[in-house]
């Protein structure tokens, strides 16, 4: 029997993991800070693993996976983890809650979801080549 889950937990903190990377690449300010304009590029290729890998093993409900999966990697990389570094390392909220980062958040998310995207479609297509094709009589 195949086991039905509501999210991936290892897909949600590989994505959190790259969320908080991308804000070290993207800020402009402090140590391990990249200031790279191009930060967003590094949503593509994670994003669309993660598509993938979510199509091949959730077909039956995809988007439900598919989107809660994100939201708990967001809510890990843009709420609790900036929470822990003002409750352990006294940094103001302001760094971690401010419009710098969340605009390189919202740029990231945004690449990252329509790769998401792109990727889930493609495996659904590979594994169902046939569906897609529409009979004429």
């Amino acid at each position: 029997m195949k086991r039905s889950w509501r999210f991936s937990i290892p897909v949600a903190l590989l994505l959190a993991v790259a969320i908080h990377v991308d804000w070290h690449l993207a800020r402009h300010h402090g140590r391990l800070s990249g200031a790279w304009p191009y930060h967003w590029v590094v949503a593509v290729p994670i994003f669309a693993a993660a598509g993938w890998f979510l199509a091949t093993r959730s077909a039956d409900r995809l988007l439900m996976v598919g989107l809660s999966t994100v939201a708990l990697a967001a809510f890990l990389a843009q709420v609790l983890e900036p929470l822990g570094e003002y409750v352990l390392y006294d940094w103001p909220l302001r760094q971690g809650f401010g419009p710098e980062r969340l605009r390189a958040f919202g740029l990231f998310l945004g690449v990252g979801l329509v790769s998401c995207a792109a990727a889930m479609l493609a495996a659904g297509r590979r594994a169902a080549p046939g569906a897609s094709r529409v009979r004429s009589s």
